[in-house]
């Protein structure tokens, strides 16, 4: 499935919020977890619950790079050379900073980042495909660029949610999320293999407008690191960043960041091998994005073959509603309370969470 799209850097920032996965998966310190690598914030997020190890799996070579050179650069930049370099604060020194961090990169992963230098350039956290997307649909708005920092900057929610409902939610606002979900800009400009999976029948864009709208009346948008980028395109320093960029968690990434293991490998095959183990815990994202239902069935059932007594799991879903396969039920149990709580409470608003746990 669209090899060249699983070849480059998709994501490279974050599109989740880690507080979620931290709640659902409570570890001990002997305990291993598995979760899909993607930008890396997830597998970093991860280090601050306690584990024996975070095994971090993707079938996309260019993510596990991408996330061992956030952890070369956690390990030994200070923080704000740290901001500068991944492209949150402006710098002219980022490929200065690259040939500091080099040598604690592995020497497959230096080789493939010595010919990323644009990227480097530029702030290797805007450099993925989706990232690159959303600078572009933010510059496009730039008109209301006022209207935006208002909004932002609200002294409560009361007064963002006036905001919104007299000034930012109209037709423009509206058309704005019409556009960037039409299905043949995801398929043809983003070449986004994932939308062959949406139901036809989903209207993209009203999904998209009632999470926002939801969104922006239960919480202020500054304090979602996910809203920011949705907004501004890049992250504002004096906004919500994600757990691994924030500065009281910068010590805890040091030294536990030797937790993580990379591995690259599509999920379902690499939990077949032996050399897999079992796992207490799954983040597993929202894989389902990339599954068609048999893929998405098997894959449900290599998780639970590889889960230890009582595994707990955490699963998105975004635009691609897979049930968990019927015949696992006596196994998966969903603890839809938890579910519920964590999906309102997810700041990553387009995701609806699943939580729970699988007993032998």
């Amino acid at each position: 499935m669209a090899p060249d799209f699983f070849s480059r850097l998709v994501y490279a920032a974050s599109n989740e919020d880690s507080l979620s996965e931290l709640e659902a998966l409570h570890t001990g310190p002997n305990d291993r977890i598995l979760t899909i690598t993607g930008s890396g914030a997830r597998a970093l997020g991860l280090l601050l619950i306690p584990s024996a190890e975070v095994v971090a799996i993707d079938q996309n070579p260019a993510q596990t790079h991408l996330l061992h050179l956030k952890i070369a650069a956690i390990q030994t930049l200070t923080y704000p050379q740290l901001l500068e370099f991944l492209g949150v604060t402006p710098s002219e020194q980022r490929v200065y900073y690259y040939q500091f961090i080099r040598p604690k990169l592995p020497a497959e992963v230096a080789a493939w980042w010595d010919h990323e230098h644009r990227s480097i350039r530029k702030g290797v956290l805007y450099s993925g495909t989706w990232e690159q997307y959303l600078a572009g649909l933010a510059q496009a708005g730039n008109t209301r660029a006022a209207l935006r920092r208002r909004l932002f900057e609200a002294r409560d929610l009361e007064e963002q949610v006036q905001i919104w409902e007299q000034e930012w939610d109209n037709s423009l606002w509206k058309s704005y999320l019409y556009l960037i979900s039409r299905r043949w800009l995801w398929r043809y400009v983003l070449k986004e293999p994932g939308v062959q999976f949406i139901p036809a029948r989903m209207d993209l864009g009203a999904i998209l407008y009632h999470r926002f709208d939801a969104f922006a009346h239960r919480c202020l948008l500054r304090e979602s690191d996910f809203a920011v980028l949705m907004f501004w395109g890049k992250y504002q320093p004096q906004y919500a960043l994600p757990l691994y960029l924030q500065e009281q968690h910068l010590e805890t990434m040091r030294q536990e960041a030797g937790r993580i293991s990379a591995v690259t490998a599509p999920l379902d095959s690499y939990l077949k091998t032996p050399s897999a183990g079992l796992f207490d815990a799954f983040s597993l994202s929202d894989f389902s994005s990339y599954a068609d239902i048999d893929s998405y069935k098997r894959t449900w059932h290599e998780v639970v073959s590889a889960a230890a007594p009582n595994a707990r799991f955490c699963e998105r879903q975004f635009l691609v509603p897979h049930a968990i396969p019927p015949e696992l039920a006596p196994r998966v149990t969903c603890d839809e309370h938890l579910s519920r709580q964590l999906t309102d409470s997810d700041k990553s608003f387009i995701y609806t969470l699943r939580a729970g746990h699988i007993t032998l």
